[in-house]
């Protein structure tokens, strides 16, 4: 005969609550909630099933674990079958009158208290009520008192900038200056030159952020001040003199708010430069060639089917879904030491920044190999990667932005040797704004790095610069960066002054598209120090409503495919235009780690770009959600991709459906799928459509391979 167990309850467990023990365990064996509750009750070394088999015992032990209680169990003494057999009796105590009651072995707690005449199960109704009202009322007071808080922080807030304004009122006044010009030309809030006042007045830097050494009076190259500018002299005079009877931080504040009322006034009728404005906040990769009309065989297409044709060749040529996924490849093939395949798959990354990324992590890889030739092979190509890229501010962004990855894998030399090729080509940069956005770039840099003096020299350069005529956009991109500068150094009080006094010019920018590319950029600054909930909030005064749009979702994908999944969902819910949003919803579902979630993320894409009205929106929407769910799951796509292709074929043969087709080719293709790939590009009849398609589905092919 085989062995039979006794199954032993020891009590709730300690994290545990009862009453939620309690329930679970109804729900697990189908009993009444009375009885589960009555179970939890009984004192420890209550015997709760008697000779059973080892595995049913087993089996109650793990439930019963897992809904909250404490049990084991051990060899019968008596092979008779009994239930809720107590090891001795069980002892209860009535909660009202403290009245001790006993039951004998297998009995249950008397319903009625025989001394006080209460009802328990009424009693512990009452209780569990009067628990739920504490518990509510717990979590009511906590919202409560993180709304005073939030209130509190605003009160002082205002008070501080009234404060400061008083302040700022009379040290112009003592100084002879006009009253505050708060045009697009003074970006700089009070805490901007903090550092930069650290240099002229010795050791005030030093004091204020940084934990190394004091930095000399002569530790930066000042280029020389602009008509009507504040010199490097006057600072320190000021220091000594114009703020008397404040503390360190608020002569400093108010003396930089002076010093910016001195900066050039010609920004706000300066040219937009946007071509020279880094990628990160201009949007478009180098390589992305539009399509040259003059040139193309298909002359009789519209403007508005040239369009749609270069954003087709738009589309292959910068991906960073299909990049991303390379990278995750490479990672794979590095983690496998399968070098060579991972090496030939950098071959096919076509945006600079993601292959800046891979190529890094090869060279980590490398590095911990002990492959110090290979290493530094890859880190030549590293910043031969970089010289494709059009201006010095943007082949400076490239190389720093590697930098926190060595860092954090502990490679300080190459991160090092990348440093010093960024000074060298900011030292080469003509345009200010540029250069602005360069030093200020390199203090970033320096500051991953621990040169927290350097970063300060830096941080003054890019000062110095901000100093000459520029527009308004590349101003902007330098504010955003020096922004980020002082949240690493966690700085965020300065870091959130910088960007609110640049938000206050705003207002006074009388051309719109400018002042739309400006709040652009300074919503990509916030985001880029972690205040998304501010960033949403500065890119809704874009008047644009398409150019919004296109923020948000931009930042979705690069928020998303770089593990920083907090805010995604606001953000998706954010975009206005259907189209995008289901874009944005697939791409929750792309990235999502729950494999439930994801679905319903891609069912919400699907019924969002269903509902389009226009048979070719609704086609590219559906291809581009179809990829991405095909890498989680295949079948679902192949139906998405099924419904793509009933929308194009209701569209009149023409350009528009050939573009259509060539758009469902490059999805496909990149859902690992080249054979169907080919036949929507055999469905195209313009010859200019079909070579962008073709050329991009041959392109994808020669990747499969080695994926």
């Amino acid at each position: 005969m085989d062995q039979l167990f006794d199954v032993v309850f020891f009590g709730v467990q300690d994290d545990k609550d009862p009453i939620a023990t309690a329930h679970t365990l109804a729900t697990s064996f189908g009993i009444p909630i009375e009885t589960a509750t009555a179970l939890v009750q009984k004192p420890a070394g209550t015997v709760i099933k008697k000779a059973v088999t080892l595995e049913v015992a087993q089996r109650y032990q793990v439930v019963m674990t897992q809904a909250g209680a404490k049990v084991n169990y051990k060899p019968c003494t008596t092979g008779t079958k009994l239930e809720l057999v107590a090891i001795e009796k069980a002892r209860f105590t009535c909660p009202n009158c403290q009245h001790q009651l006993e039951s004998d072995e297998g009995e249950t707690r008397p319903d009625i208290c025989p001394q006080c005449g209460i009802v328990f199960t009424k009693l512990q109704k009452t209780d569990q009520a009067q628990q739920e009202i504490e518990e509510i009322k717990i979590r009511l007071q906590k919202i409560k008192e993180m709304q005073d808080a939030e209130d509190q922080r605003k009160q002082q807030e205002i008070e501080t900038e009234e404060r400061r304004s008083l302040l700022e009122k009379r040290l112009r006044k003592e100084m002879g200056l006009p009253t505050a010009l708060n045009t697009p030309t003074r970006l700089w809030s009070a805490a901007t030159l903090t550092l930069l006042f650290g240099i002229a007045g010795g050791f005030l830097s030093a004091k204020l952020f940084f934990t190394e050494g004091k930095l000399a009076a002569d530790g930066s190259i000042t280029a020389p001040p602009a008509a009507g500018a504040m010199t490097m002299e006057t600072l320190a005079m000021a220091i000594q003199s114009g703020a008397a009877g404040t503390n360190t931080v608020e002569q400093l504040a108010v003396l930089s708010q002076a010093v910016m009322t001195q900066a050039v006034a010609t920004d706000a009728n300066t040219t937009a430069t946007v071509d020279g404005a880094p990628a990160v906040l201009n949007g478009a990769s180098d390589g992305a060639n539009l399509v040259n009309n003059s040139a193309d065989p298909a002359s009789a297409v519209n403007d508005n089917d040239s369009a749609r044709l270069d954003l087709l060749r738009q589309f292959g040529q910068h991906d960073p879904e299909w990049d991303a996924l390379l990278q995750t490849h490479i990672a794979s093939l590095m983690a496998a030491n399968q070098v060579t395949r991972a090496e030939k798959l950098l071959s096919y990354m076509r945006d600079p920044y993601q292959l800046a990324q891979a190529q890094t992590q090869l060279i980590i890889g490398y590095t911990r190999a002990d492959q110090v030739s290979q290493a530094n092979m890859m880190l030549r190509k590293l910043l031969e990667n970089s010289q494709k890229l059009a201006t010095g501010a943007r082949r400076i962004e490239l190389v720093t932005s590697t930098i926190p990855l060595l860092v954090k894998a502990g490679l300080k030399v190459p991160a090092q040797q990348l440093l010093e090729q960024a000074e060298q080509w900011n030292e080469a940069i003509i345009p200010s704004g540029e250069r602005a956005f360069g030093w200020a770039r390199v203090a970033w840099a320096q500051a991953h790095l621990s040169l927290n003096d350097a970063a300060s020299g830096s941080i003054s350069q890019a000062l110095a610069a901000l100093d000459d005529p520029m527009s308004v956009e590349l101003r902007m991109q330098a504010t955003g960066q020096l922004a980020a500068v002082f949240y690493h150094l966690s700085a965020l009080r300065e870091a959130h002054a910088i960007l609110n006094q640049a938000h206050t010019s705003l207002v006074d920018i009388p051309q719109a598209s400018v002042r739309d590319l400006a709040i652009q950029q300074l919503a990509q600054a916030w985001v880029q120090i972690d205040q998304l909930e501010r960033g949403l909030r500065v890119s809704a005064e874009l008047s644009n409503v398409a150019q919004r749009d296109a923020f948000l979702l931009k930042t979705l994908h690069t928020r998303a495919f770089t593990n920083n999944g907090f805010g995604l969902s606001s953000l998706a819910e954010a975009i206005s235009a259907a189209g995008d949003r289901a874009r944005g919803y697939a791409l929750l579902g792309r990235t999502a780690d729950n494999a439930a979630v994801a679905a319903d993320q891609f069912q919400r894409a699907v019924a969002l770009a269903s509902g389009l009205a226009a048979p070719f929106e609704q086609a590219v929407v559906l291809g581009d959600i179809a990829r991405l769910q095909s890498r989680s799951d295949r079948q679902a796509a192949a139906g998405i991709f099924a419904h793509a292709e009933e929308q194009l074929r209701l569209l009149p043969a023409g350009v528009e459906a050939d573009i259509g087709w060539g758009r469902l080719a490059e999805n496909r293709i990149r859902a690992l799928e080249p054979a169907l790939a080919q036949t929507y590009v055999q469905q195209i009849k313009a010859m200019a459509v079909q070579a962008v398609a073709r050329q991009d589905v041959q392109y994808i092919s020669q990747v499969l391979p080695v994926l």
